[in-house]
């Protein structure tokens, strides 16, 4: 999967910043901070089997930053 992303984001002139949290809602609330320390323009997700709650991916909707969400599935509220 990840091979096909990468060419999919090369072509639309982007690149990727990788990162593993090992299923660990808490590695991944952290990885998201220091990507966005580093300004990334959106984020690809795929929600941690330990996740309960999804208000931090939802706050970031809210912010105008593109996600995408793979390899699950959530309930993120619609926002406008």
């Amino acid at each position: 999967m990840l091979n096909n992303l990468e060419e999919a984001v090369r072509q639309a002139g982007y690149s990727i910043q990788l990162a593993q949290t090992n299923e660990s809602c808490t590695r991944k609330t952290i990885s998201i901070q220091s990507l966005l320390r580093s300004q990334v323009e959106g984020l690809i997700l795929s929600l941690s089997q330990d996740t309960a709650d999804v208000e931090h991916v939802e706050r970031l909707v809210r912010k105008g930053l593109p996600i995408v969400l793979v390899d699950g599935t959530a309930d993120i509220a619609s926002v406008s």
